[in-house]
């Protein structure tokens, strides 16, 4: 199973990384012969998670789902791990998708996508423009800019495959000039123009890489 870290992991509440007396971050219980921390890359499949996955896959069935759905998939995913795991083997799991800043993916996942500069996202989250870069590679390994321009081919895709959006309908939601700059966007970010990601049924739904 793949998936990319999203708020909806921790719901903007990282397990706190400092112990009670003194602030030192918590070592990991379990410690390789190089004196390296064990990841844990598996655990037993519980009933619910095996249903979960399922369902998924007969949601991949159909090829202009909207990509929301998925979302609230995932959400049900990190709700069955708390459920049907030991909050130990949940937290180990799950250890290195986690924030490194602290509830930092929350505040960027309810921004979305944005046409903005780096000086007016820093003024946004009340950071530098050079903190703001470090904060987004450390956490999506990607600078602010490709970032944003990630999530807005996520968005674009998706809404070109809703047959009742019509094509000036997206030109107006995402700024663009006509729809001459967004079959532009398109042939470049996709490969095909929004005509034939719409009529194609055969074309493979856009992913972030």
């Amino acid at each position: 199973m793949r998936f990319h870290p999203s708020t909806h992991l921790c719901l903007g509440e990282c397990p706190d990384q400092t112990s009670q007396d003194g602030g030192k971050k918590r070592k990991h219980s379990c410690r390789n012969k190089l004196n390296q921390p064990c990841v844990m890359r598996s655990m037993p499949m519980s009933s619910g998670v095996e249903l979960w996955g399922k369902t998924v896959g007969l949601y991949l069935k159909f090829p202009h789902i909207d990509v929301n759905v998925f979302d609230i998939k995932l959400q049900e995913f990190f709700l069955l791990l708390r459920l049907d795991y030991t909050r130990q083997m949940a937290e180990e799991f799950l250890r290195f998708y986690h924030c490194k800043n602290t509830g930092f993916r929350t505040k960027v996942f309810h921004l979305g996508y944005s046409n903005a500069t780096i000086d007016e996202l820093g003024q946004h989250f009340k950071l530098s423009p050079t903190t703001l870069k470090r904060m987004f590679v450390e956490e999506f390994g990607l600078s602010p800019q490709k970032w944003m321009m990630q999530q807005k081919c996520r968005y674009i895709y998706n809404d070109i495959l809703q047959q009742e959006l019509t094509l000036q309908d997206i030109v107006k939601r995402y700024g663009f000039s006509s729809i001459s700059y967004l079959c532009q966007f398109c042939r470049k970010n996709f490969g095909y123009t929004p005509q034939q990601i719409r009529k194609s049924n055969r074309l493979p739904a856009y992913e972030q890489h």
